[in-house]
Order: structure tokens, then C-alpha cells, then sequence
């Protein structure tokens, strides 16, 4: 799905708790985030060590995530990539 997709508003809140969870990992501020929101953040990064600390797979995360925030993972790493965040 590409960045500039269009988010419905129900959508919204969870791309936000995505993006806020990517930024506070790389921030160092993860102990604050919930599980989901810490595979959310991994994910977004492609960093697998964080998901191997953590216990998961990849595909162990995905399934692990609400509904919904599969979809906005590739829209969260869009915009990080966009700002060169990542």
C-alpha cells in the first residue's frame, strides 16, 4: 500500500499509536510501550532483533497485531523513510 494512501478516520488513531511507537523506539523510550505497540515499532524498523528479543517471529508478530494495523505498518515506514527517520 503506498504512503499516500488515504487513511480512513477509524484508522487514525491506530496509525498515530504506530508512528508514536516507531519514534519512542528509536528514542529509547520502548519500556513505555504496550507489547503490541513494541512489535508495531519492530516491524516498522525491520528490525528482527527487537522482534527476536521480545520472543517473536515476524510472522508471530504480525499475527500478534490488532486489526487494522497490519495494513499501516507499510504507511508508517513511508512516512519515517520519507523524513529519513529510517
Amino acid at each position: 500500500m503506498p504512503a499516500q494512501a488515504k487513511l480512513q478516520s477509524n484508522s487514525v488513531e491506530s496509525f498515530l499509536a504506530i508512528y508514536a511507537a516507531a519514534m519512542a523506539r528509536v528514542n529509547g523510550c520502548e519500556g513505555r510501550l504496550s507489547t503490541q505497540e513494541q512489535l508495531a515499532a519492530a516491524l516498522v524498523h525491520s528490525h528482527h532483533g527487537w522482534l527476536e528479543d521480545m520472543g517473536y517471529t515476524e510472522a508471530q508478530a504480525l499475527g500478534s497485531l490488532e486489526e487494522g494495523w497490519r495494513d499501516l505498518i507499510p504507511l508508517v515506514e513511508g512516512l519515517l523513510e520519507y523524513h529519513s527517520l529510517i
